[in-house]
């Protein structure tokens, strides 16, 4: 390992054969983890590794495997036995001649995300905004302890088997699909009259992590994405869910569940997966992340085109037939697009008008779900209505808590009683607070945002550097416009060419065919002299140009037609599917969430299996080819070497011994 490295590998503490290595980890290491709060992001791909990452141990199936640990020295107080207090990040990847699988898994204490001033009926009150609601997550976490193999099987009639559970992701663990409410209610204005408002919330989703964290179940119920209710059915709702999970555990593990809880799902959400990629190209941990975020996730062919769809739909709501938010909103989302649209040159259409390539996509895949909408003739309400809705308020959450205003922007400037001090003043610092105070009062309910980093509500503990944020977001943003225009990524060509030839490459190989023409003419006795050849060849010359407008025929500013199809796909997907898009990805991008009770029975010898030792070490025989369980990792090393392992595992061979 390098010296100067901010990491642990494992040549920090292993000193053994790989065999052994492997065993610690399993039996010593990630079972002291198994208490923490978090999540494990995982899926193929991952950019080449930067930077040491120790020693790979050689698995049972041949594959190689390689581990970081953050902050530097907890790998050895873990091995110790010391109970952490601070944040754990782990890095995984897993390479083989097939490909490679990496992760990305963010731990904490229970206790961490909670402090003195919190409490469970006022803490969902807390997380209500105007437009930018909290804890909105895009990313579904699906809960290991929850796995259904018949889900998706087809029956002797030819039917599908329906799951246990409302959502089931691509290896048959329920999914937790989020929700968002609408609330009306009524509030005191000027002189005391009263003025219709409208605030968003998230939706169950957070509750139902809220009891698989603290250790009972509550119902995962299905409903829109976007729910209108008034104030009263919201605080219902709110408070069968609160006595719900008090019944099963009692007020302080309630509490503890539902703040931990929320910082899962503010983890999974869109200013969430900013932050990951964030990790990737900050200077002081960019060596530690590089190569662990998977391609779903950092491709703008994948998830970075619902990032930029969501921010879209938030900067523009009025195109989109949606409300507004309030001032500060307004002038964060005129900030993004100041920045953006000052980057790139819009494309011009054949109307005449102007626009992003990425706009054209979102144009492109919100015309194809309204066919698709139409065609299932209101069976199931006005999807791509409510789906719009939720994107836009976590596009609208993204961008108020990276650009929005903190705290510092409306402190007053310093005195002193001798006067002025020119010199320990800020001109932008101050500028900036006149702009704030400005932007506020010009809200006529003058609703605010609470500052980011003045928050109460558990957040995914990413708000430390604005200024790398924001070049992250922005970064995004410019990686999918880039990609929609030439289908290239970081030099590399991730969607085929274009058929379409530019204006010179034609001109060019009109020229050749002329002369070749004449030369055909010529040789087959078509045209008395070469005169005459290259006026009638000539002649075709004039006409294939005018027929393809070269003259006319724009220089620059083209989009890849392959590039824009696949987003236009992806986002009529996520017009009419909301969130639950992140399920049907090309790239297989999955999510567990991680807490001491993420447990499954194994697939061959039903011992118990944490989330982290199936997911963190996991090989091409952890987990059944058929029904997708997880096996432990004594099971998995007996896999390797059995011939019938593509057989199945002991309960399909079993299962399928009845039939």
């Amino acid at each position: 390992m390098e010296p100067d490295a901010q990491f642990d590998t494992l040549d920090n503490l292993l000193n053994t054969s790989d065999a052994k290595g492997l065993e610690f980890l399993n039996s010593t290491v990630l079972p002291r983890l198994g208490g923490m709060v978090g999540v494990v992001v995982f899926g193929e791909g991952g950019a080449d590794p930067v930077g040491s990452w120790g020693p790979a141990l050689s698995m049972a199936t041949g594959e190689t495997i390689s581990m970081r640990f953050q902050p530097k020295g907890v790998l050895f107080e873990i091995a110790r036995g010391v109970e952490l207090e601070t944040m754990v990040t782990i890095a995984t990847r897993r390479s083989s001649e097939q490909g490679t699988w990496v992760s990305f898994t963010l731990l904490w204490p229970p206790s961490f995300v909670c402090n003195k001033g919190m409490n469970l009926y006022t803490l969902p009150r807390l997380a209500m905004r105007p437009l930018a609601a909290r804890n909105l997550n895009v990313l579904l976490p699906s809960i290991f302890s929850h796995h259904d193999a018949s889900h998706g099987r087809a029956t002797r009639n030819g039917k599908l088997v329906r799951g246990a559970w409302p959502v089931h992701d691509f290896e048959s663990y329920h999914a937790i699909r989020p929700d968002s409410f609408l609330i009306d209610s009524e509030m005191e204005h000027l002189a005391g009259a009263k003025v219709r408002v409208q605030t968003c919330a998230a939706g169950k989703s957070q509750w139902v992590l809220a009891g698989q964290i603290g250790g009972t179940e509550i119902e995962d119920q299905t409903q829109h994405s976007s729910e209108r209710v008034c104030y009263a059915q919201w605080s219902a709702i709110t408070a069968r869910y609160t006595q719900t999970l008090v019944g099963g555990l009692n007020s302080d593990a309630a509490l503890e569940s539902l703040a931990n809880a929320m910082a899962v799902a503010d983890v999974l959400t869109l200013e969430g997966v900013v932050s990951m990629l964030e990790k990737t190209s900050a200077p002081s941990v960019k060596d530690f992340a590089q190569g662990a975020i998977p391609d779903g996730l950092q491709l703008p062919r994948n998830f970075p085109t619902l990032i930029a769809f969501a921010v879209r739909v938030a900067c523009s709501p009025r195109v989109f037939g949606l409300a507004e938010g309030t001032a500060e909103d307004t002038e964060a989302c005129r900030e993004v697009v100041r920045l953006f649209e000052t980057t790139w040159s819009p494309l011009k259409c054949a109307d005449g008008s102007c626009m992003m390539a990425i706009d054209f996509a979102i144009r492109s895949g919100l015309k194809e779900a309204h066919k698709a909408e139409q065609e299932m003739d209101g069976l199931n309400g006005k999807p791509v209505e409510d789906n719009l809705c939720f994107w836009q308020r976590a596009g609208q959450r993204c961008i108020s808590a990276i650009f929005g205003f903190r705290s510092a922007d409306f402190d007053p400037m310093p005195t002193s009683e001798f006067g002025s001090a020119p010199n320990a003043v800020d001109p932008m610092a101050e500028a900036r607070a006149k702009w704030a105070r400005s932007v506020m009062r010009r809200d006529p309910l003058q609703r605010v945002n609470t500052p980011i980093d003045a928050d109460p509500i558990p957040n995914g503990f990413w708000w430390d550097r604005d200024g790398d944020r924001r070049g992250a977001l922005l970064g995004v943003l410019n990686s999918v416009e880039q990609w929609l225009r030439s289908g290239r990524h970081n030099g590399r060509q991730l969607d085929g060419c274009d058929e379409e030839l530019a204006r010179e490459q034609l001109r060019v190989q009109l020229s050749q065919g002329v002369e070749k023409s004449v030369r055909e003419m010529l040789d087959n006795g078509e045209a008395a002299s070469e005169a005459e050849a290259r006026r009638a060849a000539e002649v075709v010359h004039q006409q294939v140009e005018q027929v393809l407008r070269l003259r006319k025929a724009p220089v620059a500013h083209v989009v890849n037609k392959h590039a824009v199809e696949r987003a236009s796909a992806m986002i009529t997907a996520a017009c009419c599917q909301g969130p639950m898009v992140h399920l049907e990805m090309e790239s297989r991008l999955g999510v567990f969430l991680c807490c001491e009770h993420a447990t499954s029975l194994c697939a061959d010898c039903n011992s118990p299996v944490h989330v982290l030792q199936a997911s963190l070490l996991s090989t091409s025989c952890s987990k059944c080819d058929r029904c997708m369980r997880a096996r432990c990792y004594s099971c998995a090393v007996a896999a390797a070497k059995d011939p019938q392992v593509r057989a199945g595992c002991q309960r399909c061979r079993s299962r399928a011994k009845k039939r």
